[in-house]
């Protein structure tokens, strides 16, 4: 009786601790040697860095015309993890057979990364005029653009006019991940596109 009573004692210390404590947890580093993104040179690197400058997506290439293989070629493609890759050469009707959708993961996850910069540079509003300050926000915008772009190629219906209303894609224009994400149209998804590229452009030099 004595240890069921402990272990509600227990449970209700802890319940109140954690409430007493807010939220201020979630701001712990995993790891003491975590580094932020805080300055121009942070942002740079993370524009510069190599998964943002690679090809963004090899499931396009391959179901696209650019290279053909025999069947004999076909029947070696790998299996495991990169078995999507063989299903979408012959455009197979489930390409990833209920496995993680990898060129999904990989372009929302460098979305979230132009994000990030976008996001940081609203600390340095008083340097916007300088070139540093506009080749980052340039730059960001013309990544997000091009991955959301090559995203709805692969996930989305064609921009044609019978296709604007349908489902597009659903997108974060922030790193704040407070509140979940919608489904865009196809319209809305080529129109923010559209306008990450027409600012970028105004920032990138000619």
């Amino acid at each position: 009786m004595i240890k069921k009573y402990l272990k509600i004692l227990t449970v209700c210390v802890a319940t109140l601790t954690i409430q007493s404590c807010g939220l201020d947890f979630l701001d712990t580093k995993p790891v003491k040697n975590q580094q932020v993104p805080a300055t121009l040179d942070d942002f740079l690197a993370i524009l510069d860095h190599t998964s943002l400058n690679s090809f963004p997506s090899y499931l396009s290439m391959i179901g696209a015309e650019e290279f053909w293989v025999t069947d004999a070629g076909w029947n070696n493609f790998p299996l495991g993890v990169q078995h999507y890759q063989k299903n979408a050469y012959i455009w197979a009707k489930n390409v990833y057979e209920g496995a993680s959708a990898q060129d999904w993961d990989i372009g929302h996850g460098r979305i979230l990364a132009c994000n990030i910069v976008l996001d940081g540079l609203e600390k340095y509003a008083e340097e916007k005029d300088k070139p540093l300050y506009r080749q980052i926000k340039g730059t960001a915008l013309f990544h997000r653009a091009r991955f959301l772009y090559n995203l709805a190629q692969i996930f989305a219906p064609p921009f044609i006019p019978n296709n604007e209303s349908k489902y597009g894609l659903p997108f974060y224009l922030t790193s704040a991940i407070v509140e979940p994400t919608y489904r865009r149209s196809v319209r809305q998804t080529y129109e923010q596109i559209l306008s990450d590229l027409l600012e970028a452009d105004n920032f990138l030099p000619e």
